[in-house]
């Protein structure tokens, strides 16, 4: 017989064979001769819902006690809610402390791995483990340790009586330092606001620009302080009058201005001042400090210089905490530059503000134009009034507008290139006196020869920054020229 018809008849008779085994038991009684299925659920698993680890509520409870490898920390209750023991008086996110005293109170496991002698491989031994202590008003003690992530399901591993579990939602905050639980808002100013009333009778509410009314900026990186401040009485409506006296209100001011409405704190790393505590995150010799006044609301922020990480480390007003706070967070005025802080002129009037301009050039020629103004009615408005101006110089004779423009245009356009101190001479090159209409106090600006072809300018006596010699020269032959 060939060996292929020879496995054919062996295969046909095992399948004759199988075929009345499987007749055989569907011919049993219902219940005997079945198989047990290799899908069957693993005696590990229950589908019945497991006994709670703790059951507790916040009445039953005196205090909860956590240590783990960063610190240790208990809380405890205050009112119908939860506190950090020891810091009831300081700003606690109640939210996060909540949340973790209300999975300790009522741990429910999504799963039990019974007694196990490998604890360490479960993060439950050791110093990598959190150690927990309910202290109930019965005088009982609760004790769970909390260990690592579970690897096959979502959650930790949990100790309680010798017997390792599976829970989930514990908060990793129990696994960290206590300042976690700390709140790390600082503050928001209010935005400026106003009524208006439209020609219909609707009223609305309409947002104003922020107003800086004054800031005062000193640490380390302001060697001299920097003072600026609300004024009305200039264009810009901003006025430096430390180191400098200069005109602010320029972009940088404004993103001053931006960095001090709201900013936000990353962490709070200490509680309770010391000279230690100062010291260790370099605040006790700050690289710099703000006290302001913006729209309706006053506070004060100091900071550290920059860490390995470029953080830095806040104090804010009275608040007994050190901040962490991201560099970008506080570099609008922490890190300001005071020659940016200022316009780049040495000071702005606006040519039909002033009634008479007197120039002296080393000390003794004097040149003067004096100024009458009629107002335009036609290119005026209700708000805003137009002038045509007459000058005259100190002759009496008539001065060409258009010329005397371009030599104002010149004059209060010589551009300040630093507020770097220098020596200068006794004696003005050259000043200029402005005197205004409606009886406004009058300005000074002195020039000043100093060395490397350079003048020191002074604003009303006080040091506005230096200039190119060239171009105080260059003022004085136009002078010249003009007043005739």
């Amino acid at each position: 017989m060939k060996k292929t018809t020879k496995n054919l008849l062996i295969m046909a008779a095992v399948l004759i064979v199988l075929g009345g085994a499987a007749a055989a038991l569907l011919l049993l009684p219902s219940g005997e001769g079945e198989i047990e299925s290799s899908s069957a659920p693993s005696p590990q698993v229950s589908t019945v819902e497991m006994e709670a680890l703790t059951d507790l509520t916040g009445e039953d409870v005196t205090a909860i006690s956590v240590k783990n490898s960063e610190d240790s920390f208990s809380f405890v209750p205050e009112g119908e809610d939860f506190t950090l023991e020891g810091y009831e008086d300081y700003d606690i996110n109640s939210v996060s402390v909540s949340s973790s005293v209300k999975v300790l109170l009522s741990m429910k496991p999504s799963k039990a791995l019974g007694s196990r002698d490998d604890l360490q491989n479960f993060g439950l031994a050791g110093k990598d483990a959190v150690q927990v202590e309910i202290a109930c008003k019965d005088g009982s003690v609760q004790k769970l340790a909390l260990g690592s992530a579970a690897g096959e399901s979502a959650g930790r591993y949990v100790l309680k009586d010798d017997e390792v579990y599976i829970v989930s939602s514990i908060s990793d905050l129990l696994y960290g330092s206590k300042f976690a639980y700390f709140s790390t808002f600082l503050y928001s100013v209010a935005d400026r606001t106003q009524t208006v009333t439209d020609s219909n009778g609707s009223i609305s509410t309409e947002t104003l620009s922020d107003l800086l009314y004054d800031i005062t900026l000193s640490g380390s990186n302001f060697p001299e302080e920097v003072n600026i401040g609300y004024n009305e009485d200039v264009l810009s409506a901003y006025l430096m009058t430390s180191p400098v006296r200069a005109e602010s209100g320029n972009a940088a001011l404004e993103t001053l201005i931006s960095s001090l409405k709201a900013p936000s704190a990353d962490a709070v790393v200490a509680a309770g001042l010391t000279d230690e505590v100062l010291e260790e995150y370099g605040l006790d010799e700050p690289f710099a400090k703000a006290d302001f006044t913006l729209n309706s609301a006053s506070h004060t922020m100091t900071v550290s210089g920059l860490d390995a990480d470029n953080n830095r480390y806040l104090l804010l007003d009275d608040k007994d905490v050190v901040y962490r706070i991201a560099q970008s967070a506080v570099s609008g005025w922490a890190e300001a530059n005071p020659m940016k802080l200022r316009m780049g002129y040495i000071w702005l009037a606006n040519i039909k503000d002033v009634q008479q301009l007197t120039l002296t050039v080393e000390g003794d020629m004097v040149y003067r134009f004096d100024i009458t103004r009629t107002l335009d009615e036609e290119r005026s408005t209700e708000d805003v009034p137009q002038y045509d101006l007459t000058i005259k110089n100190a002759g009496g004779n008539d001065v060409v507008y258009e010329s005397y423009q371009k030599f104002y245009q010149n004059l209060i356009g010589t551009a300040v290139m630093t507020i770097e101190p220098a020596d200068y001479s006794d004696t003005p090159l050259l000043r200029v006196e402005y005197s205004y209409f409606e009886g406004a106090e009058k300005n000074t600006v002195e020039f000043f020869l100093a060395e490397n072809d350079r003048c020191v300018a002074l604003l009303d006596g006080v040091f506005n920054g230096v200039v190119r010699k060239a171009d105080v020269d260059k003022v004085i032959d136009q002078l010249v020229e003009v007043h005739g």
